[in-house]
């Protein structure tokens, strides 16, 4: 939907590429390099979702720093039509009063979310989740993450971001991908899952205690290909049309602190 606004910098062909693969899967974690520009990518198929019924919903959870910086200014500047709010911890309930098309809140707002639902959230079309730097929530044991747990398959559409999503290793892919199908891929059993892919090598005196796990190397592409159908990636030094020297400035406010 790049031309359904006037005056657009045009679309990359690999933006183009995510925009197509996100209109034929509703689940998708896009695993891209930072700086390949996954933000409007995502505004645009949110953008194709509005087309189809004007009254649905997307929230955005994203770390605290880049709420406006990241998507509030890539809406203003790539889909301005669009109208949105940045909640925070001061102005959540006043925020998420307002009728507007996109909802932007931090990571934590999850719990909050999760304990007013039905008083925010319930009655009104909220279509898509996407969830930036998903690997905030690669803990499934962490309470934002049981929040989410229980709040994302109340959503249609629902993204993961992150150009890093298994910095330690594929254990950190289980709860990530699990708020993404509810366990279809990789399972519902974290356990099963882990002995799956992993080794446990003993690294202290008690062989039931001092376990390090170790990804099986066999188990990287098998996953990766477990995963493919709702993976996708851009690297960047693969992305010819950006161009070699590419500036851009983003705008943001530090805190007091």
């Amino acid at each position: 939907m790049s031309g359904f606004f006037q005056d657009m910098p045009p679309l990359y062909k690999h933006q183009q590429e995510t925009i197509e693969f996100g209109r034929q899967c509703l689940t998708v974690f896009d695993t891209s390099d930072p700086g390949t520009g996954k933000t409007r990518s995502w505004i645009e198929v949110f953008i194709d979702d509005l087309l189809e019924d004007p009254y649905r919903k997307l929230l955005v959870l994203a770390p605290k720093s880049i709420l406006q910086p990241a998507w509030g200014n890539d809406i203003q500047r790539f889909a301005p039509s669009l109208s949105y709010v940045v909640a925070n911890a001061n102005n959540r309930t006043k925020q998420f009063k307002k009728e507007v098309n996109i909802y932007i809140t931090n990571h934590d707002a999850i719990k909050w979310i999760e304990k007013h639902w039905s008083e925010y959230f319930a009655d009104r079309n909220f279509y898509a989740l996407n969830l930036d730097e998903s690997t905030a929530f690669k803990h499934r044991t962490s309470q934002r993450s049981r929040a989410l747990a229980n709040i994302a398959p109340r959503f249609t559409r629902r993204v993961l971001l992150s150009g890093t999503p298994n910095p330690n290793g594929l254990t950190d892919l289980w709860h990530q991908v699990l708020l993404l199908d509810g366990g279809e891929h990789l399972g519902t059993n974290f356990w099963a899952y882990r002995n799956m892919v992993c080794n446990a090598i003993q690294v202290g005196p008690d062989r039931t205690k001092h376990l390090k796990w170790v990804d099986k190397p066999e188990a990287i592409p098998i996953i990766g290909n477990m995963l493919s159908d709702i993976t996708i990636r851009h690297v960047f030094e693969e992305c010819i049309s950006i161009p070699e020297h590419n500036t851009y400035g983003v705008d943001f406010e530090l805190d007091t602190k």
